[in-house]
């Protein structure tokens, strides 16, 4: 495999780190080896998956990574009725809000990812196309915003996406494929090759941390930061804006709205 390395400078690639849809009973074995690695992670929950592993969320916390909202039941905002979505990140709140307090540890920001990307356009982030989708996506925006939800200072990432509350990510490991979940040296084929052909300095990539019917992922995840670190990616620290800076953002958004 060709060497990862940014285009126009030969540099490291740098990540962010985001890891999806966990707990899971794998999830502490990925926060040791995070952690014996330094590497800085956000980690997005779903609620009926934290619901039962409370002491992970805090395990997570303890050991200075962030931790999201991912919704309740990972169900897709557009096939929804709006209240039924909001309900079910007001739930896993809750619990996430449980997390912190056991741990001692003040929750210095409220960030969230939506299932699947789903904006109330469709999945990956995609646009609204119609007045409809422009008025469902423009409601989450408004109710995550008046939730007191935040977006991340992903640095050297920016778009104008970034005027929208919830989490984006620009690389998308597909740990979540059943080819890749039988075929580690597959799966790092493909993760190499994303990052070969991303031609951005720093990018955010996704993995996914779950056991389900459809199988389990964790050892992708494992596999996978193994990989980078043997490539000599950078990843970066998550940081979190300054009061100024949301009041910014806060008032970028109200400019943004879709019309």
């Amino acid at each position: 495999m060709k060497s990862i390395f940014t285009a126009a400078a030969k540099k490291p690639k740098q990540l962010y780190l985001t890891i999806d849809d966990g707990p899971s009973e794998y999830t502490n074995e990925i926060i040791s080896l995070l952690k014996s690695h330094d590497i800085p992670a956000v980690f997005f929950f779903r609620g009926d998956s934290l619901i039962n592993r409370i002491e992970i969320g805090v395990n997570a916390i303890k050991n200075g990574f962030l931790i999201g909202n991912h919704s309740y039941t990972h169900t897709a905002y557009s096939t929804m009725p709006n209240q039924d979505f909001f309900d079910e990140i007001i739930k896993t709140e809750s619990l996430i809000d449980e997390c912190y307090l056991r741990s001692h540890v003040k929750r210095e920001i409220k960030v969230i990812r939506l299932p699947y990307g789903d904006r109330g356009a469709g999945n990956y982030l995609a646009q609204p196309t119609n007045e409809d989708q422009k008025e469902k996506v423009n409601a989450l925006q408004n109710f995550m915003k008046q939730a007191g939800f935040q977006s991340l200072n992903f640095s050297d990432t920016s778009s104008d996406e970034d005027l929208l509350i919830d989490a984006k990510w620009t690389i998308d490991a597909k740990d979540y494929l059943s080819k890749h979940k039988d075929n580690e040296d597959l799966h790092l084929e493909n993760l190499n090759n994303a990052l070969l052909q991303s031609t951005n300095t720093t990018d955010i990539i996704l993995m996914h941390d779950f056991r389900h019917e459809l199988g389990r992922s964790d050892h992708l995840v494992k596999c996978s930061i193994q990989y980078l670190l043997n490539k000599n990616i950078i990843f970066l620290p998550i940081k979190i804006k300054s009061l100024q800076e949301m009041h910014q953002k806060s008032l970028g958004f109200s400019m943004r709205k879709y019309n």
